[in-house]
């Protein structure tokens, strides 16, 4: 398993990633980056098993250019993130 995932979300299509977690010295977490430069393209993170939609409940926003981090919780995590336009993404151990 990767501790680091990037692709391009295709747009209104929910998308699970998995990366495996490590701690660094504290407690283990995982970022999702958004990395549209120009800021168009939200991408949105839900992380308990159902699948992310547009502004749906249990969703976090992630506009261009920013991450949202979170701990884990456990060496590996599944995130699903959907955007409304083909959006380029990281997800990586952090």
């Amino acid at each position: 398993m990767a501790t680091a995932v990037s692709g391009t979300l295709v747009a209104n299509t929910a998308q699970n990633v998995t990366v495996e977690v490590i701690a660094f010295g504290g407690e283990a977490g995982f970022a999702v980056t958004n990395r549209t430069a120009d800021g168009s393209g939200t991408i949105w993170v839900r992380r308990d098993g159902q699948p992310a939609t547009l502004a749906g409940s249990n969703c976090h926003p992630v506009i261009g250019s920013r991450a949202f981090k979170n701990p884990a919780g456990s060496t590996s995590v599944t995130v699903s993130l959907f955007s409304d336009a083909a959006t380029p993404f990281t997800v990586e151990a952090a």
